[in-house]
């Protein structure tokens, strides 16, 4: 979902659906999608959102695994989640997480268990599909099992 708090008052999935489905294009058509990988930024301006750290703010893609700034669900599981300098939060209203390391000022956007939770149940009440890229980048299956468990349970096969 779009969080209006943030400055991003045009774009969310419930937003692109509700834009889609209204210029005639058929629920069943749609494709909501789930990134496998994050991307980092090196804040380079001044905070503007108390709540979360460097949101809004001025940034440029940082190199931590690949030059684009990509970093993959592996990379951020094994070397960003263990590193204490790292603190994640979640946005409650867009139900999306963050890492942001205050000393370094690197912002990394990802998806992860809760957000996938999240996703693949908003694909299902509003009878949309969803897809993922890259399924290399989460060795360990962890967003994989994440998306089949919950698509387990609302289709009733626990």
């Amino acid at each position: 979902y779009k969080d209006y708090k943030d400055g991003n008052k045009k774009y969310g999935c419930d937003d692109g659906i509700e834009k889609f489905t209204s210029s005639g294009l058929d629920k069943n058509k749609i494709i909501i999608g789930a990134a496998y990988y994050g991307k980092a930024y090196t804040i380079t301006g001044a905070n503007r959102w108390e709540l979360y750290p460097g949101l809004g703010s001025m940034a440029t893609l940082t190199s931590l695994q690949y030059d684009s700034g990509t970093v993959t669900y592996s990379y951020i599981y094994n070397n960003i989640l263990t590193d204490k300098g790292f603190k994640r939060y979640y946005d409650p209203a867009a139900c999306v997480p963050f890492l942001y390391n205050e000393a370094t000022k690197i912002w990394i956007t990802y998806e992860d268990e809760e957000s996938l939770t999240e996703k693949v149940n908003f694909a299902y009440q509003e009878g949309v599909g969803i897809m993922f890229w890259e399924y290399g980048y989460d060795y360990k299956n962890i967003l994989t099992e994440t998306i089949c468990r919950e698509m387990g349970k609302l289709r009733g096969n626990n």
